[in-house]
C-alpha cells in the first residue's frame, strides 16, 4: 500500500512538472529535485520548511527522528498556515499572522523557501501546495516544493540526514503584502451571484 501511495505521489508531481514546463530545477521553479537541493544545501539564502503533521502520520517527533540538514519543522496543522475566523476553519491567515509565522521560520525578503511535504500521499502534497500558494499570495516569489518530499530525500540521500532538535532560526525580515490579483472575498462572490439572471439559477 505504501509503495502504491508513493508511486501515485510521484506521478502527481510529475504532472505538476509538466504543467509548469519544468525540465530543469532552477531556483525559481515551483518544484526542485532532491539532487538540486543536495547540491545547494549550503546556500545561505535557503530556508527549508518541513511540514510533516498528523495528516501524513508525522509531526515534531518524526521530524526529530530524521530530517533534511538545516531544515525547520513547521506543523502544517498547528503552526498557523490555516486559521479560523467567525467559526470558519481553513482560511488564509492575515498579513500580520503570516508575517509572524514566516519570520519565526527565518524567512527573509531574499530567502528561497523550500517546502518539504512528507511525500507519502497526494494529501500531503496538497498541504505543501497550499503553503506554496500562501507564500505567493503574500508576495514572496522565491518558493519551491521539494519533489517527492521527505520520503524521496530519505530514500535518495540516507547519508545526509540530521536527527534531534535543530538550532532555532534567526528571526527573518520578510514583510507580507497580500496580493488581491488571485483573491476574491464574500462580497465579490455575492456580486457575481447577483449579476446572474433568474434563469441561470433556476434552469
Amino acid at each position: 500500500m505504501k509503495t502504491l501511495l508513493r508511486t501515485l505521489f510521484f506521478c502527481f508531481t510529475t504532472v505538476v512538472l509538466t504543467i509548469f514546463n519544468v525540465n530543469v530545477a532552477f531556483a525559481s521553479s515551483p518544484l526542485v529535485s532532491v539532487d538540486w537541493l543536495s547540491k545547494n544545501l549550503q546556500d545561505p539564502e535557503l530556508v527549508i520548511i518541513d511540514l510533516r503533521n498528523s495528516l501524513d502520520g508525522g509531526g515534531r517527533e518524526t521530524f526529530m527522528e530524521g530530517h533534511i540538514p538545516g531544515s525547520i519543522h513547521s506543523d502544517y496543522m498547528k503552526a498557523g498556515w490555516r486559521v479560523a475566523r467567525n467559526d470558519i476553519p481553513g482560511l488564509i491567515p492575515s498579513e500580520e499572522q503570516f508575517q509572524t509565522l514566516a519570520r519565526s521560520l527565518g524567512v527573509n525578503q531574499n530567502s528561497h523557501v523550500i517546502i518539504v511535504p512528507a511525500g507519502v500521499s497526494s494529501t500531503d502534497f496538497g498541504s505543501s501546495a497550499r503553503a506554496y500558494w500562501t507564500f505567493k499570495s503574500f508576495g514572496h516569489e522565491k518558493v519551491s516544493i521539494l519533489n517527492g518530499g521527505w520520503a524521496n530525500w530519505n530514500e535518495t540521500y540516507p547519508a545526509q540526514i540530521e536527527r534531534g532538535t535543530p538550532k532555532a532560526p534567526k528571526k527573518g525580515n520578510f514583510t507580507a503584502s497580500l496580493s488581491t490579483e488571485d483573491y476574491i472575498d464574500t462580497n465579490g462572490v455575492e456580486q457575481i451571484v447577483m449579476d446572474r439572471n433568474l434563469q441561470y439559477h433556476t434552469s
